[in-house]
């Protein structure tokens, strides 16, 4: 794309909507951490709760992500499982 058919960088509002995004985010995992969830854990479960059961692939197209990166947790070590407070 020509630069000149670029946005000027004050009006570009990417940044901010980020930024507030990123801090929604912080909200939601401070106030789920109790339940030892994170925000991103959260949404996929609202979501599900919502819409029923779906596949994977479904899921990852509603929430418009990629479908390998889903689960922002590592996993936990081999035979020690967490525990939903939900």
């Amino acid at each position: 794309m020509p630069s000149a058919a670029w946005p000027k960088a004050e009006d570009c509002n990417c940044l901010a909507l980020r930024q507030a995004a990123r801090h929604v985010t912080q909200l939601y995992d401070r106030f789920l951490g109790g339940a030892d969830l994170r925000a991103t854990q959260f949404s996929i479960l609202a979501k599900l709760r919502r819409a029923g059961p779906m596949t994977i692939n479904a899921l990852a197209a509603d929430l418009v992500m990629d479908r390998t990166k889903q689960n922002s947790r590592p996993h936990s070590a081999p035979g020690k499982r967490r525990r939903c407070a939900c």
